[in-house]
């Protein structure tokens, strides 16, 4: 009997299977060991008590870390979809506490290291790298972005005039030729232009310095999207992984459901 208790505890995909046949059969395998132990008598009996109630117990221990693997798993992608939304809503300018959502998605990262196989720790940890570098190009861009905001949002138009546009068209140009890849000699004239149309449109030094360097970064205009779609491909990978831990993916069980 030991056997199998082994071998159920050792492969998770047995367990998963075993899962459910459980499901179905358990009120016939309940009997059938009722039965067994009836049909003994005196040590018999007592053994093959011994052996369901040992199957029992494993198998209620085993039933809880398949919930609770579920679980983890569960809540560590619906963490991560969670801290990208922080993210993306900080480079919208919505205040938003990114290291509180990232402080979150590492402890349940935690929780994953604690109850999953080595394949699907990996895939987490993928995903969480991900994560972790779109959070530090948000942050680096932060600044940058909320003075953009500042001297050349929406509300500012109303209050200015040609020189409102001139700077936006400014900053246009200079994005556009980062983007091409253009070397240093010809950005030197469009570096010097924004400054200009900065300084007309009340743009303090500080801010000229964030919207300069804002723009003169090729990650910041290409980074966010590309790790945006790395990221979903580890939370693809992760998922795939996580199906193959609980034995959905030999159930007929879609992603979609």
């Amino acid at each position: 009997m030991d056997w199998i208790i082994r071998a159920v505890r050792d492969n998770p995909e047995v367990f998963a299977a075993l899962v459910a046949l459980v499901a179905v059969f358990g009120g016939l395998a309940g009997s059938y060991i009722g039965a067994k132990i009836q049909a003994g008598s005196g040590r018999a009996q007592a053994n093959a008590a011994t052996d369901a109630a040992q199957i029992m117990v494993e198998y209620q221990h085993l039933a809880t870390f398949h919930a609770d693997r579920r679980a983890v798993l569960a809540s560590y992608l619906s963490k991560t979809t969670a801290a990208i939304r922080s993210i993306g809503q900080v480079i919208d300018g919505e205040a938003q506490d990114m290291e509180a959502a990232l402080d979150t998605l590492e402890v349940v990262h935690g929780e994953l290291e604690l109850v999953a196989p080595p394949d699907v720790v990996t895939a987490g940890r993928n995903l969480l790298q991900q994560v972790m570098e779109m959070y530090e190009l948000a942050h680096n861009r932060a600044e940058g972005v909320a003075a953009l905001r500042t001297v050349l949002g929406p509300s500012r138009r109303s209050g200015l005039g040609p020189e409102f546009f001139r700077a936006r068209a400014a900053l246009s140009e200079m994005v556009t030729a980062v983007e091409r890849g253009a070397d240093d000699d010809e950005l030197a004239p469009l570096r010097a232009e924004l400054a200009a149309a900065l300084e007309d449109v009340g743009a303090s030094s500080a801010e000229q310095f964030l919207i300069l360097d804002e723009a003169e970064l090729e990650e910041a205009h290409h980074g966010m999207s590309r790790h945006g779609r790395r990221a979903e491909e580890a939370r693809q990978e992760l998922v795939r992984a996580g199906r193959v831990m609980l034995g959905s993916d030999r159930q007929g069980i879609s992603p979609s459901q």
